[in-house]
C-alpha cells in the first residue's frame, strides 16, 4: 500500500470511527475505491469492480450506513439507476448532465443561502435545510444543437 493510500486510508478509519461505525474491511475497501472515482457510482459499476470482494447485498447495505451517516451522497441523473459520491466538505460541488450523451461534469458553489432563504419565507411549516443537491440538465457542446 502506498504512502498516500495509508494515509487516505487511516483518514477513512477515522471518519468511520467518528461515525461509530467500525471500519470494516470491506467497508475500507468501498471507501477507498469510492474516493478514487471522478464521477457518481451506480452500486452496479462498483459491484462490477468489487465483486469478487463482496456480494451486492454487501454494497447496498453500506451505501445506506453511509448516507445515514452523512458520509456519502446520492445524485440524481435522472435516470431509473440511483448514483452516488462521497460527500465534499471542502467544497459545495454539484453537476452538470448532458441531456443527449450524459456527460457529466462538476462545478462549484450554488450560492445556496439565497435560495435556503427563500425557500424558507416561502414555506413556513419549515425552519431548517440542513443539505441540497444540484444537477443541472442540459446539453454539452458537442450535443448542442440549435437548430433543432
Amino acid at each position: 500500500m502506498s504512502k498516500k493510500t495509508s494515509d487516505i486510508s487511516e483518514t477513512y478509519k477515522q471518519i468511520l470511527k467518528a461515525k461509530k461505525l467500525k471500519p470494516t474491511k470491506r467497508r475500507m475497501l468501498l471507501l477507498l475505491y469510492l474516493a478514487k472515482q471522478k464521477s457518481p457510482v451506480s452500486p452496479n459499476m462498483i459491484f462490477s469492480v468489487l465483486g469478487k470482494d463482496m456480494d451486492l447485498v454487501t454494497i447496498y447495505r453500506n451505501v445506506e450506513h453511509f448516507l445515514a451517516k452523512d458520509i456519502m451522497k446520492q445524485v440524481d441523473f435522472g435516470h431509473e439507476e440511483k448514483y452516488y459520491e462521497l460527500k465534499d466538505v471542502a467544497n459545495d460541488h454539484h453537476h452538470l448532465i448532458c441531456r443527449r450523451c450524459r456527460k457529466m461534469t462538476d462545478f462549484v458553489g450554488c450560492h445556496i443561502e439565497h435560495i435556503v432563504r427563500d425557500a424558507l419565507r416561502q414555506n413556513r411549516n419549515f425552519v431548517v435545510v440542513d443539505a441540497h443537491s444540484l444537477e443541472l440538465f442540459g446539453y454539452c457542446k458537442k450535443c448542442y444543437n440549435p437548430r433543432v
